[in-house]
């Protein structure tokens, strides 16, 4: 460092200290805009897949709504005529509809929870950036 001392005096040391400092903030910045935009891109896609889902079962939905009612129809008749009651038929099967019904809502609940909507990978990689920035700071003061 001698050598270096004597071409610069303390004021172009400090003056070359500023600006390596103020490098280091401005690709700090940049790199912590770099992962916000990568965040809003993961929340992006996991919203958009969120939504072909809820498309997907809403179509199917509205078919399974269309045949089960139909289905339904059928085997109320089928049921009454069985039973001799055209009132008894329909319920049964209303029961068992009402049955169906709770097991699918209850399917439908336990996906939707398992469903994350938070940018992990960015998260994750913020993360692994301030813990490698802290371990940066404590080395160079030590």
């Amino acid at each position: 460092m001698p050598a270096i001392e004597s071409h610069c005096g303390p004021s172009a040391r400090d003056e070359n200290t500023r600006l390596l400092i103020s490098r280091l903030l401005s690709d700090v910045l940049q790199l912590l805009d770099r992962e916000l935009a990568l965040a809003k891109l993961e929340m992006k896609l996991h919203v958009s897949s969120l939504v072909q889902v809820s498309i997907l079962l809403a179509a199917g939905g509205v078919f399974a709504m269309l045949g089960l009612l139909l289905l339904a129809n059928a085997g109320a008749l089928g049921i009454a005529r069985a039973i001799g009651s055209l009132i008894g038929g329909y319920v049964v099967v209303g029961v068992v509809i009402t049955l169906g019904a709770v097991l699918v809502i209850g399917l439908a609940r336990a996906r939707l929870a398992r469903l994350s909507l938070a940018p992990t990978q960015a998260l994750d990689e913020m993360r692994r950036d301030v813990r490698w920035i802290s371990h940066e700071k404590e080395r160079r003061s030590a």
